[in-house]
């Protein structure tokens, strides 16, 4: 073949290196607003992809003899590798159990014999070759589309931003008064549960008998609280980030107020990330570092942190998934806790698990990349089993594995001196609904819908709140006269919400569910008690004005 005729399909070869990575792009601009990912992660890993797609473009032009034929096979190829799991999935929904291994078989049968039937009519192909070179063309823009809206927004609009926005959107110095009281905070994270009110308008449940329970512990209770950050990832500043949220986040979630989840999520990362602020947003939530500068100790109780959860200061108890087991790690006031660089590597594998083949090594992956890019600096120590305390605690429930770790670590955290802040976060309430179930001590109702809340929300609500009313007693029986806040960050969100707008729920009783939050503050009177509901967005601020310093203005609600 001379050198014209080689030039006339480099059109081919620059189709077979972009054509995978028009989906993985797709797979980043759509996930970004919920994951933690790194845009240079992508860039590494297309340039992975660009290198086998062409390594398997030459093998199929060699079976094939055509560079029609090839292309043909790659984009089929490409096809069902990204596509892989959802159309597992759906064959599992059309047809019941199906093993992947089989339909991961019948996927190369379908490829061989795609590429024979392909080398039979290569020279009919050949005759084709501007209809080719137009699918060539196409291609390249698809990729462009796709890998031009993630440069767009993770490189130029970065540079762009509106920096002044991060130099003002963070409380750096607290007044101090000394001569304040210094009682023990517990916060305990009700992760997706609805109001008070909410529940009873959308469930027919007035909770009557929680609320009494709550009233004898001393609680006042803000039965129609609303927060409308809408997912955690907003919530968690919103609710303790006080100067941040009257300087730039709430403005910006009065914008979206009404809009869908998906498009408040994409509205607030195209506007947040470029200011600078996305990677600090959950490193200098202003609850901690008040009560930190105070001099409280700090200990934490949630998942793996990330910009989704939680700052790991003082005492931080999470899961590490190879050990399956809880550990509680110290860090200094003045350590770099934003980390996270093998989380977004978490993130991006868990992707690529959920749209392709790799589902099948998923565990041994993530263990890879774990043990790759693991937090290896730190001392982590495994905190003891409890397993006396966690039976007296869970004589009475299902006791499945939320529960028992969240006692175990709260069990844990009350040998930590005093004064202290604890956030505990309670998340059995979350999607998906059917984890209860999953205990094989209840009947499932709708075994085939674990995201149905209107069947299984409610049962995995009241379970979450007999767990609460436990850790509550557990605090109390150890001090009295503790604070308590209960909060959530939203209501029914995420899967729950798709599946509620697919059966015909309009938006704004949507975004009422997913905006409406349990909400109750526990301050006993020798600490100046509580005469009337808190709204969220004042929880912080009356907790750090009384007990730090003067520091904040309370929100008219």
């Amino acid at each position: 073949m001379g050198k014209n005729a080689k030039a006339k399909n480099i059109p081919y070869y620059i189709a077979a290196c972009l054509l995978p990575n028009i989906f993985l792009f797709y797979l980043f601009n759509f996930n970004k607003a919920r994951n933690d990912l790194y845009f240079s992660h992508f860039l590494v890993l297309a340039l992975v992809f660009a290198i086998i797609s062409i390594v398997v473009f030459i093998v199929f032009q060699k079976i094939t003899t055509s560079h029609e034929g090839a292309l043909v096979a790659l984009v089929a190829s490409w096809i069902l590798f990204w596509l892989f799991e959802p159309v597992v999935a759906a064959a599992i929904d059309m047809f019941g159990y199906i093993r992947r291994v089989v339909f991961f078989t019948g996927t190369l049968v379908f490829i061989i014999a795609l590429l024979l039937l392909l080398r039979k009519f290569g020279e009919k192909l050949k005759k084709g070759r501007s209809l080719f070179l137009a699918l060539s063309g196409i291609i390249c823009l698809l990729f462009a589309f796709n890998f031009g809206e993630a440069f767009y927004t993770d490189v130029i609009a970065l540079a762009f931003g509106n920096k002044e926005a991060a130099a003002m959107a963070h409380k750096s110095d607290y007044v101090i008064d000394e001569t304040s009281p210094d009682p023990d905070i517990y916060w305990f994270h009700m992760d997706e549960m609805m109001g008070f009110d909410a529940v009873e308008k959308y469930f027919g449940d007035s909770l009557n008998e929680l609320k009494e329970e709550l009233f004898k512990r001393g609680f006042v209770i803000n039965e129609e609280a609303s927060l409308n950050a809408g997912t955690t990832l907003y919530a968690i500043p919103a609710l303790t980030s006080p100067y941040f949220y009257d300087n730039y986040l709430g403005y910006h979630l009065d914008m979206v107020e009404h809009l869908p989840r998906p498009e408040r999520e994409k509205y607030m990362d195209a506007t947040v990330k470029p200011d600078g602020l996305d990677k600090n947003r959950n490193t200098d939530l202003e609850l901690f570092h008040a009560f930190l500068t105070k001099g409280y100790n700090q200990a934490t109780i949630a998942g793996r942190y990330n910009r989704n959860s939680l700052v790991p200061l003082g005492w931080y108890y999470t899961l590490i998934p190879e050990h399956t087991e809880y550990i509680a790690l110290t860090l200094g006031a003045d350590e770099d806790v934003s980390g996270g660089f093998w989380h977004r590597s978490e993130d991006l594998m868990e992707l690529l698990c959920r749209a392709t083949p790799l589902a099948r090594v998923e565990a041994p992956l993530m263990a890879f990349v774990h043990a790759r890019l693991g937090d290896k600096s730190r001392k982590w120590l495994p905190v003891p089993e409890y397993e006396d305390i966690i039976e007296r605690w869970t004589a009475d429930t299902l006791a499945i594995e939320e529960e028992r770790n969240l006692i175990r670590c709260l069990q844990d955290s009350f040998s930590i001196p005093s004064p202290k802040l604890v956030y505990a976060l309670n998340r059995i309430a979350h999607n998906p609904y059917d984890r209860i179930y999953k205990t094989g001590e209840l009947e499932n109702p709708w075994p085939d819908e674990p995201n149905n809340p209107e069947m299984l929300y409610m049962p995995q609500y009241k379970y979450a709140a007999q767990v609460m009313l436990n850790t509550i007693d557990m605090v109390l029986e150890q001090n009295p006269d503790a604070i308590i806040v209960l909060q959530s960050d939203h209501g029914i969100h995420h899967r729950g919400r798709d599946w509620m707008v697919k059966n015909g729920y309009p938006n704004d009783q949507v975004n009422e569910m997913n905006y409406s939050v349990l909400s109750a503050v526990r301050i006993p009177e020798n600490f100046d008690g509580l005469s009337e509901p808190l709204d969220p967005l004042n929880i912080t601020r009356l907790l750090v004005n009384r007990y730090v310093g003067e520091n904040y203005e309370m929100l008219e609600k």
